[in-house]
């Protein structure tokens, strides 16, 4: 299944032409396999001003779709965002975000810093991506409520929030993977795994996660919702295994077999990370 794009996506300086994302279904495989366009180039590495300044062209998003694209476009019809810079650790704050963010019992997850880097620039070029597909129900996950306020700074209506679930600093009692191979997106593995699996299956809600270095030309729901619909778990390849940084999850069921995957995912990457001792 093709899925064209209706226009180009602009990030200044520079335009992406409309290309396709296809999504192709693996002959005798239980696993669907969606191929992604990997990112080729940033939007400028000036930080979060340079955000700003995309932002302004993107953040309206495109004339509305017919079809099914239409029905997941979400731009326009999500209530106000006041959990903003909250810590999803405070009971009952991840039931609040999903209250005002998720759309149709959908949810983007979008993970990432407020540093004046590319790291941030990426994160916001994801959102604006989105926003310009009309697909505005994305949470942000970030390290802090002071780096929600620095990214809002430059893209207002970004609905931020963070997490004190684990310190985003490197583990004193790290194990070889974290003495060998630790950097700061450690700490949103971690986040991105376990809020994945909670919404997924406590909340009953279907969750698109998306790495940052990715390229959002068309909007993905068609294809999830016919060619994909019989899948709980539509993953990218990444032979012999399976790359976790895009994924998307729908229809899960508490004591199901995706439901396990996902909380066991998530179970693993913790325990790498917090208690070393546990790997042998």
């Amino acid at each position: 299944m093709v899925v064209p794009a209706r226009r180009s996506v602009c990030v200044r300086p520079r335009c992406y032409p409309p290309l396709f994302t296809y999504a192709r279904l693996v002959r005798g495989s239980a696993t669907p396999n969606f191929n992604f366009a990997l990112l080729s180039a940033t939007f400028a590495t000036r930080g979060l001003a340079g955000g700003a300044v995309a932002m302004q062209a993107v953040e309206g998003g495109a004339p509305t779709s017919t079809g099914l694209a239409g029905v997941y476009e979400s731009a326009g019809k999500l209530p106000e965002f006041t959990a903003f810079g909250a810590d999803l650790e405070v009971p009952g704050t991840l039931e609040r975000v999903v209250a005002q963010r998720a759309f149709r019992r959908e949810l983007i997850l979008v993970c990432g810093d407020s540093s004046p880097t590319a790291s941030s620039a990426n994160g916001l070029n994801t959102v604006m991506q989105l926003y310009a597909l009309r697909l505005h129900h994305v949470l942000y996950i970030s390290d802090s409520a002071a780096a929600c306020a620095r990214l809002r700074s430059a893209l207002p209506s970004l609905a931020c929030v963070w997490s004190s679930r684990i310190n985003s600093s490197k583990p004193k009692n790290g194990g070889l993977c974290a003495e060998k191979y630790w950097g700061f997106a450690f700490y949103f593995y971690d986040l991105r795994k376990h809020y994945a699996a909670r919404l997924a299956v406590e909340l009953r809600i279907n969750v698109l996660q998306t790495d940052t270095d990715v390229v959002w030309l068309a909007n993905p729901y068609p294809a999830f919702k016919t060619a994909y619909a019989g899948q709980q778990l539509i993953t990218m390849s990444d032979r012999p295994l399976l790359n976790a940084g895009v994924f998307y999850t729908q229809n899960v069921r508490p004591g199901d077999g995706a439901a396990w995957v996902l909380q066991e995912v998530s179970r693993r990457v913790h325990l790498f990370i917090t208690t070393p001792e546990a790997v042998r």
